[in-house]
């Protein structure tokens, strides 16, 4: 079994970073504010970043930063570990989209290197601003699963944070709106059509009512009835007051295809691929690409 290695580490370089560099450079210290076109505070200690890495060790350090290259760099030489730079173009560190964005792109060029035993992520909370440390919270219990840490002063906090988006909140917030549609509660008296679906009475006014809230979404959807009862008509509605209306609609009973061409009519296939196949062929999938697919009688 391969050993695990330590963490990466991912953080944005902040001014009391780049402070506490000043101070170890002495007299170079007006140079570097010059440099940052911005006042910093005087430093206290050995700043976040390297109060963390001279306390935990970590296999790489990520450190994004907008300053000038040249000061980046520096700093990250600095460290004393192994650090690289990731110099991003951001228009202002209080921007939660553009912060988003900078993050986003560096974390998802982080492709794991075969050759390299697995490690796990560690985001540093404390450098940056408030908008920073939200973006690498939302990120870290979500798409980036990680560690997290802050420090102060002199001391190292591995931070628990006491929910998990993907586990807490999404299903909760999904299970929520799905029980609105299946209520069927409109704020005004369900309608009464449905595209070629007439309704005379509360009960199917409700079914239409939640047909239309089902038809904004691109999601898969089963319809059950008895025959005659309407499933084409309803599933055409869906398709009619939906954003891919201007698209295909491909209808397949798939109780009229024999078995040993159900493959071919969905899938498609190549020249020569059965005795008969003298062509290529898209199937149903293909066809309605970008559309809507109605498998009717799929449970033949």
């Amino acid at each position: 079994m391969a050993e695990s290695m330590p963490d990466d580490l991912f953080c944005w370089i902040g001014d009391a970073d780049f402070a506490s560099w000043a101070k170890a450079r002495g007299d170079e210290a007006a140079a570097l504010v010059k440099l940052l076109q911005r006042a910093i505070k005087p430093a206290e200690g050995l700043g976040p970043i390297k109060t963390l890495v001279s306390k935990v060790p970590f296999g790489m350090v990520h450190l994004l930063s907008n300053a000038p290259k040249a000061v980046a760099d520096g700093y990250a030489a600095w460290l004393g570990v192994p650090a690289t730079v990731h110099h991003v173009d951001l228009r202002s560190p209080i921007d939660y989209d553009a912060v988003f964005k900078a993050v986003d792109g560096v974390m998802a060029g982080q492709a794991e290197d075969p050759k390299r035993p697995p490690c796990g992520r560690a985001f540093h909370l404390s450098p940056g601003t408030p908008t920073m440390t939200a973006i690498w919270v939302l990120l870290g219990k979500s798409r980036y699963p990680a560690r997290f840490y802050q420090t102060h002063k002199n001391d190292v906090i591995e931070t628990e944070i006491p929910f998990d988006l993907k586990v807490d909140y999404l299903p909760s917030l999904l299970h929520a709106s799905d029980a609105l549609l299946e209520s069927g509660v409109a704020a005004s008296m369900p309608p009464a059509s449905f595209g070629f679906v007439k309704a005379r009475n509360a009960r199917m006014r409700e079914v239409i009512a939640r047909a239309e809230r089902i038809a904004v979404r691109d999601v898969s959807l089963m319809i059950l009835g008895e025959s005659g009862a309407g499933k084409d008509l309803f599933a055409r509605g869906v398709h009619q007051h939906s954003r891919r209306a201007r698209k295909p609609f491909v209808a397949i009973n798939c109780a009229a295809v024999p078995k040993d061409l159900l493959e071919s009519e969905l899938f498609g296939h190549v020249k020569g691929a059965f005795s008969g196949a003298t062509t290529d062929r898209d199937g149903a999938f293909v066809a309605a690409d970008g559309g809507t697919l109605f498998l009717d009688e799929v449970g033949e």
